[in-house]
């Protein structure tokens, strides 16, 4: 329906989110989507976004108290 799709990735987590409601904030922009010619260079891709993505979230910091509150203080359960 070109109704705009986002997939995202959680780092750490094990938990099972189907179907819940769940917050999302943009710190950044890694690149745009991408059609692989299979399996391997997918993985390979994932594994350099998650390295670009970690990098880029390690420099990240709360503007305040509230801030702190909202959006770094996780409320759930990642199953550990």
């Amino acid at each position: 329906d070109g109704a705009p799709l986002l997939e995202t990735f959680l780092f750490d987590f094990s938990g099972n989110l189907y179907g819940e409601l769940c917050s999302v904030s943009f710190f950044g922009y890694l690149r745009p989507e991408l059609k692989f010619d299979g399996l391997d260079p997918l993985v390979t891709q994932m594994k350099n976004d998650e390295a670009e993505a970690r990098a880029l979230l390690s420099g990240v910091k709360p503007l305040g108290e509230l801030d702190m509150k909202i959006a770094f203080e996780s409320n759930v359960d990642n199953g550990g």
